[in-house]
């Protein structure tokens, strides 16, 4: 079992100084430029088109090779707690550091509606920082800084670091996230995003440079009840999204199954599309940081072996979070 000692240089590391967090959001901007600069030109139109051997980034997708394990967690909201109980549930540090070929893809949404949004955000940097080519952080809609100024990351960077202070490492914290990819792809044909599938025509990976689209991916929502896409006049902002636009999407990048967050479900989980889509939500149960406690009773992570082909989702890839505080 990994341990408090095991893992204190790597996320449990808490500054007050906002001189501390920049030079933090700095070294995740230089470390993400340049995994960027280092995957250059080796995206393809497909998943099969993709021959690397090794993990990349090629914003705005990164692509995981076909071996080792990958574990996906989904929202985590200001949510420290969900975050680490995971981390040590599966003795990610202590795996890594073996040198064995472990992944984790954070699927977006760090900050707001939990009580610790700037702890949150200080982990999963810290964690990127440490095990760069292990960890991996996509944009959700919660990176965005209008939702940041509205839903708590701003409120929370001015109460812990002061009015101008604040102020600014709010601002850095949004530059970063303009550089964090959107997509992840794995060899074995799984495709990991925040929100759903863009409405925009869409040929292949690479029609996903475009910040119409980028944006969709963010936000938009599957329905079973509809076919193509509608408007998401729940959210008032984005689509919907239905199982022949879903199958249309998946075969044009040749992917067998898609994971995302961005909804909150009760359970934890949920499969849509013959069991070829699955939702996940990373915090609630008991944290007693989380603002879903009161509605998310069993919290997710997805855990998957990426040398073995996926072909659909299915409860042996779904790990309820144990909480240890």
């Amino acid at each position: 079992m990994i341990t408090v000692r095991d893992t204190k240089d790597v996320w449990f590391h808490d500054s007050k100084n906002w001189r501390d967090f920049i030079n933090l959001i700095a070294n995740a901007d230089q470390l993400i430029r340049q995994e960027q600069r280092r995957g250059k030109n080796k995206l393809r139109g497909t998943i099969a088109g993709i021959k690397s051997r090794d993990p990349f980034a090629n914003y705005p997708v990164i692509f995981l090779p076909k071996r080792g394990e990958a574990i996906f967690i989904g929202d985590t909201h200001g949510d420290p707690d969900s975050t680490i109980s995971v981390l040590e549930q599966e003795r990610c540090a202590a795996r890594i550091r073996s040198g064995e070929p472990l992944y984790i893809v954070f699927l977006g949404d760090y900050a707001d509606r939990g009580k610790e949004d700037v702890r949150n955000l200080e982990i999963v940097l810290n964690l990127k920082c440490a095990f760069p080519s292990n960890v991996y952080l996509l944009r959700g809609n919660h990176e965005e800084t209008n939702v940041g100024q509205s839903f708590g990351l701003l409120g929370s960077c001015i109460k812990r670091f002061g009015y101008d202070n604040g102020q600014y490492v709010f601002q850095r914290f949004n530059d970063l996230f303009e550089r964090f990819s959107h997509v992840v792809v794995t060899a074995n044909g799984i495709i990991g995003l925040h929100g759903g599938i863009p409405v925009d025509s869409f040929h292949s990976l690479l029609d996903l440079r475009n910040e119409e689209i980028l944006t969709e991916v963010r936000w938009n929502d599957p329905s079973e009840e509809i076919d193509d896409y509608v408007y998401n006049y729940k959210r008032g902002t984005g689509y919907l999204f239905g199982k022949q636009a879903f199958r249309s999407f998946m075969k044009s990048i040749r992917a067998s199954v898609l994971i995302r967050s961005h909804e909150y479900v009760t359970a934890g989980y949920k499969f849509m599309f013959n069991n070829a889509f699955l939702t996940i939500f990373s915090n609630g149960g008991s944290s007693s940081q989380s603002g879903y406690r009161d509605f998310i009773l069993y919290p997710k992570y997805v855990k998957v072996d990426l040398s073995k082909p996926i072909k659909r989702w299915d409860m042996k890839h779904v790990y309820d979070i144990r909480y240890s505080r």
